[in-house]
């Protein structure tokens, strides 16, 4: 009676697809959402690419800029032919850089060139206007956009610093014209293109692209990008974005366009920006791969549903009701319990065909899940090496003391890496002719001395061949694998070309395998503790330099005051003697007064030299302790009592105090030496001190009204005062002028870029 009735199957049927529908929309939601996840983490690891590129290429470029700058400070630029081999060793990095060479020259300071050379065939190229050039050293350096060529088949630009030529209002240009096309070849930039169709580019300021990776089409000289004017806003705000477009140049014609997904991000020390290129197809074809098989799966689900229901409208009822609760639980995302039913007619092939949808569904969950798992994993990963490498940065720009550094580094590593177990930095000694530890950062507290000797030999081996080395215990066998668990990897520490060390990291797990990953991420590693241990050597070089010539000054300074004065006494007393034999008592007293007055100019002149041996540190502490302004009045107030020159009140002082404590040492230090020269040399009755700020300058003048002198001489040695004051203001980006004529006295303007000395706020 209840199978008769027309209401009855089309309740049934009612109730069982509002189950599915239930049960599908529940599936679909879940599987919406993963999908809407996965392709956002798959955008954002595009974005995150594109941004590391931009940082390696921002360091590229500094690194390319330092090299300039180091030709530029030498003394011979003028003379190409003495600088050659300073020239060679340049092209050489830039050559590592992935920069080819064309054209290098200098221009003095009306833009007429002093020098030129080609390193390449000659191609011919617009250089930007000179005034351009001029206004965009202003920022210690300028990186063009591609320059326009007419016989040139890639994209070239212009690196550019400027240069001192014998004077202060005598700045030229320096500069370089390179084809950076091989760049994108580079081994950190091409392994970060994706699949088959992705590509990374390199675009200036105006969209020209400058180098393209593989498996991209390679870059012709002046060819615009797809979205020039986009990318041009994009560098202009320095705002990294992820975008889908189509894309409008294919490099084969006939070929149909696709959409890409195009990640870009702006580099920072130029115009340019970083565009990550892959087909839709590509970069979404796992989501959309899923997507696919849940969309046939639930519509072929749908279509089995609705023909089992038609087969269980003609059987018992019954059974429905188990089957209709086995629906519900699975639409409540419960994919765990089994429909049993023990029977061969269509209610038992239904009841399997939900046991089978249920088990395709908790496996097709699972396999979501796992996917979702290992993309966190790879993104997690990835994160975590980007970390490092910012936490090496500000490690690297914290401190110069070497051994805290070196153990920070260390220490950030192995916490990437938990199967490390110690490392440890060695040098070189060549007094010894062997390897000796310099820092270690171990679990065990485990030094190199107490290493395996096998160690020692992939150690040794690492700095004689200058490659990176390896050894796994794990293919040991018996007593020898038991008592040397684990591994080691040797890295080379290289400074300019040469061999110093070996960064050495020993594991004590199986197997003591490192990934490709891992071995890139230690060999950077290992080139940042060389820079570190050259930057600290150049430290240590300059800290001597600057003692030696403090040494210097001081020899003079006593030459010049105590040993004449202490001449002069020597002879008066003489000559009193004399005066006191032949019973000329009152100009033997006469000629005692002179002596008694160069006794007292030399005690003077001890105790100013003792006073100039503070240290830096110690004047440091000092502005620390009771601050700038109080430090530097006591010393006007001493200048004026010990000299009797009025001293006009100071204006400016505001200005001083939002400079680097750095900065103020070195001001206070200049301040005292020209002092101490006016004391000495002008005969003045007046002297001052101002502070103003002109366009982003901080100009300082110490002045007064002597005797003046004819400051275009040049005094070369014998004024190592003078020379020191330079060299303490140049320390600062700055510039150092002194004027002064016989008779006009004499003013020291001292000129400060505000951007290099100022607190950041």
């Amino acid at each position: 009676m209840f199978f008769k009735g027309p209401v009855l199957q089309r309740r049934i049927t009612l109730f069982v697809l509002a189950g599915l529908a239930v049960s599908l929309g529940t599936f679909s939601a879940i599987g919406i959402l993963a999908i809407r996840e996965s392709t956002d983490r798959v955008l954002q690891e595009r974005l995150g690419n594109a941004q590391l590129v931009a940082k390696y290429t921002d360091s590229i470029l500094l690194y390319a800029i330092r090299d300039l700058k180091d030709l530029a400070l030498e003394e011979q630029i003028t003379r190409p032919w003495e600088i050659n081999r300073k020239l060679v060793l340049m092209t050489e990095d830039f050559n590592k850089l992935g920069f080819s060479i064309h054209k290098i020259f200098l221009l003095d300071s009306s833009g007429k060139p002093v020098w030129e050379q080609y390193l390449s065939a000659v191609i011919s190229f617009s250089l930007p206007p000179y005034e351009t050039i001029k206004k965009e050293l202003a920022d210690d350096h300028y990186i063009s956009g591609s320059l326009e060529s007419t016989n040139s088949l890639n994209a070239v630009v212009l690196l550019s610093v400027p240069v001192n030529l014998d004077g202060l209002n005598n700045t030229g240009v320096l500069g370089v014209v390179v084809d950076i096309s091989s760049l994108g070849e580079g081994e950190f930039i091409q392994p970060l293109s994706m699949g088959k169709t992705g590509y990374t580019e390199i675009v200036d300021g105006t969209g020209v692209v400058l180098a393209r990776t593989r498996p991209g089409q390679p870059p012709v000289a002046s060819e615009i990008s797809d979205h020039p004017d986009k990318f041009s806003q994009l560098i202009q705000q320095q705002k990294a974005v992820v975008r889908t477009c189509h894309r409008c140049h294919t490099g084969e014609e006939g070929t149909p366009r696709r959409r890409d997904i195009v990640a870009f991000a702006p580099v920072s020390v130029s115009s340019w920006g970083v565009a990550l290129r892959q087909s839709e197809e590509e970069a979404l074809g796992p989501v959309r791969q899923l997507q696919y098989r849940l969309l046939t799966f639930a519509g072929l689900l749908f279509l089995a549903s609705f023909l089992l229901v038609r087969h269980l409208t003609s059987s018992v009822i019954k059974p429905i009701q188990s089957l209709t609760t086995a629906s519900q639980k699975i639409a409540q995302g419960n994919l765990d319990g089994a429909i049993s039913y023990e029977s061969n007619d269509e209610l038992g092939v239904l009841t399997d065909s939900f046991n089978q949808m249920r088990i395709k569904l908790r496996d097709s969950q699972q396999e979501l899940g796992r996917w979702n798992r290992e993309l966190e994993e790879r993104v997690n990963k990835r994160t975590e090496e980007i970390s490092y490498q910012l936490d090496i940065a500000r490690m690297l720009g914290s401190t110069i003391e070497l051994k805290p550094l070196l153990q920070g580094i260390m220490a950030a590593l192995m916490e990437l890496m938990p199967p490390v177990s110690s490392a440890h930095v060695l040098l070189y000694d060549s007094t010894k002719k062997d390897l000796v530890e310099r820092a270690c950062v171990g679990k065990d507290g485990e030094t190199y001395a107490h290493l395996d000797s096998q160690v020692k030999e992939i150690a040794a081996e690492v700095h004689h061949s200058g490659l990176l080395q390896s050894c796994d215990y794990d293919d040991a066998e018996g007593h020898e694998k038991e008592m040397h668990p684990g591994g080691c990897l040797g890295a080379p520490l290289v400074v300019k070309n040469r061999t110093i060390g070996v960064f050495m990291l020993v594991t004590s797990s199986h197997p003591a395998t490192f990934t490709p990953q891992d071995i890139r991420l230690i060999e950077a590693t290992a080139q940042q503790i060389g820079l570190a241990i050259e930057n600290a050597r150049l430290h240590e070089e300059t800290e001597e330099m600057a003692i030696l010539q403090e040494r210097d000054r001081m020899a003079r300074e006593i030459h010049d005051g105590l040993a004449q004065t202490l001449a002069f006494i020597n002879l008066e007393m003489g000559t009193v003697q004399e005066l006191y034999a032949t019973g000329k008592t009152e100009r033997a007293m006469t000629e005692l007064s002179k002596m008694v007055n160069a006794t007292s100019e030399a005690y003077r002149q001890i105790r100013d030299t003792i006073v100039g041996l503070d240290t830096e540190a110690k004047i440091a502490q000092q502005i620390s302790d009771t601050g700038f302004d109080p430090l530097l009045q006591q010393s006007l107030m001493q200048f004026t009592v010990v000299s009797g020159i009025h001293m006009e009140p100071f204006t400016g002082m505001e200005r001083m105090e939002q400079l680097t404590l750095m900065a103020k040492v070195q001001i206070y230090r200049v301040v005292q030496e020209s002092l101490n020269n006016i004391r000495k040399h002008s005969r003045a009755t007046e002297a001052w001190i101002k502070a103003k700020v002109i366009r982003e300058q901080l100009v300082l003048e110490i002045g007064d009204n002597g005797k003046g002198f004819d400051a275009s001489i040049d005094f070369g040695k014998e004024h190592l005062g003078m020379s020191i004051m330079k060299r303490r203001v140049e320390s600062l980006n700055g510039n150092l002028k002194i004027e002064s004529s016989p008779g006009k006295g004499t003013r020291v303007l001292v000129d400060l870029p505000l951007k290099s000395v100022r607190l950041a706020v």
